[in-house]
């Protein structure tokens, strides 16, 4: 629980500064920031639910969304598209709500 706990910290970290990066216009540092997400999620295939246990398979599938659209937007940011990545970003946040609706709350 402790790994992933600092996982989720470290993503949360890189998606806040990826957000200001994309918002100021500065392609380099959204780039670095994007790249840090798909990083900070290494390792999530042990991860379980802190509630709601039996539905591990379920919370594996959200955590596989995020990765997949963590990748998508990395690539967005990594071309210097930010329009692209603000889009990305959104459907990132979108997966993390769904998790959380289902998971957290």
């Amino acid at each position: 629980m402790k790994a992933q706990h600092a996982r989720m910290g470290n993503f949360k970290a890189a998606m806040i500064a990826l957000g200001e990066a994309v918002i100021r216009g500065n392609k380099v540092d959204a780039g670095k920031h994007a790249s840090r997400l798909t990083e900070a999620l290494a390792g999530y295939e042990k991860d379980v639910p802190h509630k709601n246990v039996s539905r591990i398979k379920e919370f594996q599938a959200f955590y596989g969304e995020m990765k997949k659209r963590a990748v998508k937007l990395a690539a967005d940011a990594g071309t210097g598209n930010l329009r692209k990545a603000a889009l990305s970003y959104g459907r990132v946040l979108e997966a993390c709500v769904s998790c959380h609706a289902k998971f957290r709350n």
